[in-house]
């Protein structure tokens, strides 16, 4: 299985992608100067907007207009503004070891796409792995939105 590129390089295009992904939500973690932006507050604001959004909702559906069945539907709902936030939390309290990470995965593709053929064939294989897994979560959140 030959590439054009070497081992190193696809790594970095798979984190590039990733960091253009990030930039986008204004997480840009794995830049080592990185510090909380506008489109990062503006994100964490649209969040707690929807959780506060959600909370009326249920407000207006028991109170106003006795409706019940409002609660299970809002539950379903906020369980994505939920799962958004701890994303955001998690990621912002965990940049240095995130960035840790990444720097010694790096590390790990430059000492051994050097050492031999068979380490290049591993490593390309797990690459393949990585990308593989990427399209298909992409696919995942892609596949609802196009049907809807």
């Amino acid at each position: 299985m030959e590439h054009a590129l070497s081992c190193i390089q696809r790594f970095e295009q798979i984190i590039k992608v990733i960091r253009i992904c990030s930039k986008m939500c204004g997480v840009d973690i794995l830049n080592p100067n990185y510090r909380m932006n506008f489109i990062t507050w503006l994100l964490i604001a649209g969040v707690n907007g929807f959780f506060m959004c959600t909370i009326y909702t249920i407000y207006k559906g028991v109170k106003i207009d006795n409706d019940w069945t409002v609660i299970p539907v809002c539950m379903c709902i906020i369980g994505s503004g939920i799962q958004g936030f701890a994303k955001i939390i998690l990621v912002l309290k965990h940049r240095k070891t995130i960035v840790k990470h990444q720097y010694y995965l790096e590390n790990i593709y430059t000492v051994y796409q050097q050492k031999s053929e068979r380490y290049r064939q591993v490593l390309n294989r797990w690459l393949a792995y990585t990308v593989r897994t990427y399209k298909v979560c992409a696919a995942m959140f892609s596949i609802p939105l196009l049907v809807s």
